[in-house]
This record gives C-alpha cells, sequence and structure tokens, in this order.
C-alpha cells in the first residue's frame, strides 16, 4: 500500500476529491461512470465480497438500479454511492450512503458558516468533516415510514460539510436504511432488534464521517498539521 501525500492547508490549497474508509461488505457504486462501466466496477466488487461468481438475477438487479440512479441524477452530482452487499444477514435490513455535490452561489467563508449555523438552529448537530465545519441532522420520515423500490425506509441521516477552499459547493452524504423487501424471506429478530440494527448503521455513518478526508487536484490529503 502506497503511503499518503500530504498537503498543508492554506491559501491556494483546494478539494477536489475525498477519501473515506468504508466496512468491510460494503460496495462502492461510482456515481460519474457510464452505467455499464459501473456495472463491471460493482460486479467485480460484489464477485470478491461474496466470494464467487455473482447469481445472474442479482447481477441484473444491479445493472437496472444503476441505470434508474444515473437517470435521475441528470446534474450529475452524486459522487459515489456505498451499499451493503445485500441485506445485513439474519435482518433483512440493507443501507447505502450517497455522496454528492452541492452546488452553491459564490460567497464569503462566512456566509457558508451561517449556512451550517442556520442548519444547527433547526436541530443539527455541529461537527467536523475532514478538516472543515460541518452538520449532520436525522430526517423526519413523516406520519410513516416511506416506501423505497427495494423496501421500506426506517432511518435517514445527512451530513452537509465545507469542502477546503471551495465557496462554490459543500459536500453531502446520506445514510438510508431500508427494510429490505426482496432480503431475507423471515428475518427472525423482532422489532426491537431491527431499531437496534438501525441504530448501529446510524453509529457506523457517523464512524465513517469522522474517516473523510479531502484531497487536492494530485490526490495528496489536505491537512491542517
Amino acid at each position: 500500500m502506497t503511503a499518503p501525500r500530504w498537503v498543508r492547508r492554506g491559501p491556494g490549497v483546494v478539494g477536489e476529491g475525498y477519501a473515506i474508509m468504508v466496512p468491510r461488505g460494503w460496495v462502492q457504486i461510482p456515481g460519474r461512470l457510464r452505467p455499464e462501466m459501473a456495472f463491471d466496477a460493482v460486479v467485480d466488487q460484489l464477485g470478491s465480497v461474496l466470494g464467487g461468481e455473482v447469481p445472474s438475477e442479482f447481477a441484473q438487479r444491479v445493472g437496472s438500479g444503476l441505470i434508474e440512479a444515473r437517470t435521475a441524477d441528470a446534474a450529475g452530482s452524486v459522487l459515489d454511492s456505498f451499499v451493503t452487499a445485500g441485506p445485513l444477514p439474519g435482518t433483512g435490513t440493507t443501507a447505502s450512503v450517497v455522496v454528492s455535490v452541492v452546488p452553491v452561489t459564490p460567497r464569503s467563508s462566512d456566509d457558508l458558516d451561517r449556512l451550517l449555523i442556520g442548519r444547527v438552529a433547526r436541530g443539527a448537530t455541529a461537527l467536523g468533516v475532514g478538516g472543515e465545519p460541518a452538520v449532520v441532522w436525522d430526517e423526519s420520515l413523516g406520519h410513516g415510514p416511506p416506501r423505497a423500490s427495494s423496501g421500506r425506509v426506517v432511518r435517514r441521516r445527512t451530513a452537509l460539510s465545507r469542502v477546503t477552499g471551495r465557496l462554490d459547493r459543500l459536500a453531502s452524504a446520506t445514510l438510508t436504511v431500508l427494510e429490505d423487501s426482496e432480503g431475507d424471506p423471515a428475518p427472525s429478530i423482532p422489532r426491537e432488534d431491527h431499531e437496534a440494527v438501525a441504530d448501529a448503521l446510524v453509529g457506523l455513518f457517523d464512524a465513517m464521517l469522522t474517516t473523510v478526508r479531502w484531497l487536492d487536484a494530485e490526490g495528496r490529503v489536505i491537512t491542517g498539521r
């Protein structure tokens, strides 16, 4: 493994990318590749995670999902998605984390900070992501858990962060936890254990945020040290 290269945060240093640690058993779906290229990348990862050949019906579901996701992201704002390789064993629960660019009108650094502070005033929690100010909050699911194409949404949590040196964008990461309608045929755990699984996935998401590092155009890790 190549040792990371570093660059000190300062004038002219701009975040062009990011790095994040992803749990074992999760699959990365590149957001800015053509669906067929993303499909090949996902199937290669699934083969490693599942320890063998990917079932054809599973591969078909993945391909259809990629085409739908690409169509929905007409603006190309999604950088990556990270998904569990099927339901977590014995739970019927799946999860995804979608990392996106949020364009904003160019403004001062203070204005961007005030935007984040406004989120805190509405109940978000302040934190740091990659050494930059950020906030995180749980999204309301309304009067009843909404349904997605692959299951019922039981938890959604979003983080919004500044990106080093950028005044024209923020970065967001959203966790969605689903009870998978096509997963284990008869999950044997009680409702309170489903909630415990969702709580654990929220904790995992928050831990993932602590591993984010912003990268410059040369792929160097931007640091304040």
